[in-house]
Formats: structure tokens, sequence, C-alpha cells
């Protein structure tokens, strides 16, 4: 995305149907491409494939397809609508970082139509040894910038509340719960007045998160296409 690299992304836009951006190749031809993916990552994720391909000489019918034949493993930014409900969820609790927790909530808010509000619910991070309470700091700070567009957010987990207090401190709306199921409770109560509502369900797997988009997604409805583990 620098104006000296070889290769550059450009125009990246994400909505419910994936992803789509532009790459403008070493000699100057640029090429729009998309991928049933959300968010910025994906684009680069995209990216990389399309310009190694173009490198190998791969025929561009070719790549288009690759890239439309893409899917989401399970739990990593994906998009679930409520079959009755005026409610999406973005489940992307496989894993947690700093930067993939600041891309999702990105994510998340381009997802969320004009008149739906925007309900977070983060949780720790886990495996981050000695950079684990600067980096729930990072996050509570990159939220307390975004403090306009958030409706409410929900942190989980003892690490979470390093997020909660810095998120706090820059005018979020905050709750803090222990564990999955509490934070499954408080998600019901806001959803209860029948608002609509863009939720996003980011933490570490082993917070256990995926319990929570299971309660408000009937899986049998879900339209779930993703692969476990991958």
């Amino acid at each position: 995305m620098r104006p000296e690299d070889d290769w550059r992304i450009t125009e990246v836009g994400t909505d419910r149907a994936g992803t789509r951006f532009a790459l403008v190749a070493p000699d100057g031809a640029r090429t729009a491409w998309e991928l049933p993916l959300l968010g910025a990552p994906a684009a680069w994720a995209g990216a990389f494939a399309a310009a190694l391909a173009i490198d190998l000489g791969l025929e561009h019918e070719s790549i288009v397809g690759g890239l439309s034949d893409v899917r989401p493993a399970d739990h990593r930014l994906i998009a679930l609508s409520h079959p009755s409900r005026p409610l999406l969820v973005v489940d992307d609790c496989y894993n947690s970082n700093p930067a993939s927790c600041i891309a999702a909530v990105e994510t998340a808010s381009c997802l969320a139509e004009e008149d739906s509000r925007l309900l977070l619910v983060v949780g720790d991070m886990l495996e981050l040894g000695s950079a684990s309470d600067a980096a729930h700091e990072e996050v509570g700070t990159a939220l307390g910038d975004r403090a306009d567009r958030i409706d409410h957010l929900i942190t989980v987990g003892p690490a979470a509340e390093r997020i909660a207090t810095v998120a706090r401190q820059r005018g979020v709306t905050v709750s803090h719960v222990a564990d999955a199921t509490e934070a499954t409770r408080a998600v019901e109560t806001l959803l209860a007045d029948g608002r609509a509502s863009t939720v996003l369900a980011k933490a570490s797997r082993g917070i256990g998160l995926d319990r929570l988009v299971a309660a408000l997604i009937p899986e049998e409805t879900s339209g779930r296409q993703g692969k476990e583990n991958e």
C-alpha cells in the first residue's frame, strides 16, 4: 500500500458479499478483484494470491475462479444473518491479537447498516506472554478512537478488563463480564428491544465465544460454510 511497493493494493471495500480490491502490477497495469471473504486482511491475502498467480502466468479467468471459490474457516470473520430477527452476527472468535481484533471491528463497522447499532463482544487475547497487558490496552485505545461508532462494548475475561478500562476512559459504553455465558446473557438483554443490531464476537478460542454465536444464530439456519481448523 506504499507508493514504492512493486505491487500495490488500492480501493479496498467490504460488504456482506465479500471484499473487493484493485491490484496495481509493477508495470502499472491495474486489475480489479473480489473474493467472498470479509475485511482488509482478505484483500491482503487475495492480493498475494493474485500477484503470485499473475507472475506465474495463470490466465485471468483461472485466477477469478480460484478467488471466487475461497471459503472462510469456521469462526474467522463470517457474517451470519438471523432468519427472523434484524440481527447480523460477525463471528471471528477463532483467535485474536491486537491487529486482527482492530481489523474485525473495522469489518463489523463496515457491515453494519445505517440503522443498525454496533455491539462488540471482545474477549481475552491469549498466549501473548509478557506483551498481554500492553496488547489489551492497545485494543482499548483503538476502540476508544472509534467510540462514536460503537453503541456498546462487552468485554469478556480477566485480561479483557484492561480493554474495558481504557475504552471506558475514552468514552465507550462498556460492560465487563467473566465468561461467555454471562456475555450471552448481556447481549440477549441488549437485543430484547428488537432494534436492528450488528454483533461482533471476537476473542481467542479459549474464551468460548462460539457458544455466544451458537446461542444467537441457530446453526440449521445460519448458512455456515466455513471449514473447521483450516
